[in-house]
């Protein structure tokens, strides 16, 4: 369970990187996961986690994706970066996500189906626990809900677009 904070950087906070896939479909949607807050809010995010020792962010990218979602789509540029600290129960502390948004494309919606389901990741057991959303939907539901990162909603249209930065960019928390 990860509990909601503001971001900000925490001195001695567990510095871990990671790699997030955000895997848009043809009509726009992203698909993210869901998981609960301490606080008992929904926080939802894209498929993803942690960077292994010897991997790059990329070859973790597509790792997770296959771990979470049983696919092998191909795996697009780096668009954004996120740096934020957050509680991490199962740490028992604070840790510093030092991510790196790759971006994949898909044909069409499908349901994940997970090949490796870690104690951090009991979340997949539970119905309900990923979603195809819109910007529009994130918007509407940004005041009830939190979404990773917290502008998804802002920073899903250009992509959808078409519009993939040259540089990744750093997104907030």
């Amino acid at each position: 369970m990860i509990e909601d904070h503001d971001g900000s950087p925490v001195e001695g906070a567990l510095e871990r990187p990671g790699a997030r896939v955000l895997v848009l479909e043809p009509g726009g949607r992203v698909l993210l996961f869901r998981s609960t807050t301490a606080a008992g809010m929904w926080l939802w995010f894209p498929p993803g986690g942690g960077v292994e020792e010897g991997e790059t962010y990329q070859d973790a990218a597509r790792r997770e994706l296959w771990e979470e979602t049983g696919r092998q789509d191909a795996i697009g540029p780096c668009v954004w970066t996120r740096d934020s600290t957050f509680y991490w129960t199962s740490v028992g502390g604070m840790v510093r996500g030092l991510e790196r948004y790759y971006l994949a494309r898909v044909d069409a919606p499908f349901d994940p189906r997970p090949q490796q389901i870690g104690a951090d990741e009991a979340y997949m057991r539970q119905d309900g626990w990923f979603h195809w959303w819109s910007a529009q939907e994130i918007a509407d539901n940004a005041g009830f809900e939190v979404f990773v990162p917290r502008r998804l909603h802002e920073l899903l249209p250009p992509l959808i677009a078409g519009d993939v930065p040259a540089t990744p960019f750093e997104v907030g928390p």
